[in-house]
């Protein structure tokens, strides 16, 4: 998709809904950073998102990313990736995973939250 950067995911949820959800949340996580990568150009991430405050929240973060005219290269690697339903909104879910960014140039997210194990061997 671009030229000189990738992605890993880890493996899908065995059940077949929580496959989905973590399919769908990839493909958001990836539009964003089309978004990033073409300057701003790709507006995909839109669909995804219903809430006018998270939506402005995203831009605001694209627009950072696209100022800052960063030159991604390498691997980003997203594992041990959770999926659970979120309590106060009936047919919701959460998704949850870590990344590892240290063959990404530069890195681009805070480092692994607390719960994180040490990423899987490449």
């Amino acid at each position: 998709m671009w030229p000189r950067a990738s992605f890993q995911f880890g493996s899908l949820p065995a059940k077949p809904l929580y496959a989905r959800v973590v399919k769908i949340d990839r493909d958001f996580q990836l539009a964003i950073d089309d978004a990033i990568f073409t300057g701003g150009a790709s507006r995909s991430y839109v669909s995804y998102i219903s809430d006018a405050q998270v939506l402005a929240s995203v831009q605001k973060n694209v627009a950072q990313q696209v100022a800052a005219d960063y030159g991604y290269t390498g691997v980003e690697r997203f594992y041990s990736t959770d999926v659970r339903p979120l309590p106060t909104q009936p047919g919701d879910y959460v998704v949850d995973f870590c990344v590892d960014s240290s063959r990404w140039t530069p890195p681009t997210r805070e480092p692994a939250a607390s719960w994180c194990p040490s990423p899987p061997a490449a």
